[in-house]
């Protein structure tokens, strides 16, 4: 998924209930009870570690030691 799919697929679930519903239908019947807010909270506390983002400059990324994120 390109990075404007996945931004178009984030827009569709904040503006379809149907389409959020049906998504945590299937998180629910993979046997997971969270909310789709902390998968979030999750993901970015891992993207986090897994940068290792530390200090005042939130755009150095020490994992692959570019200067800057792109996006």
């Amino acid at each position: 998924m390109s990075q404007m799919q996945a931004k178009e697929f984030i827009d569709k679930l904040k503006t379809d209930p149907e389409c959020r519903d049906r998504l945590m239908a299937f998180i629910k019947s993979e046997g997971f009870t969270c909310t789709l807010n902390e998968i979030r909270i999750v993901e970015w506390d891992a993207m986090m570690t897994h940068f290792n983002i530390e200090g005042n400059n939130p755009y150095t990324c020490k994992h692959t030691g570019y200067e800057h994120w792109e996006g």
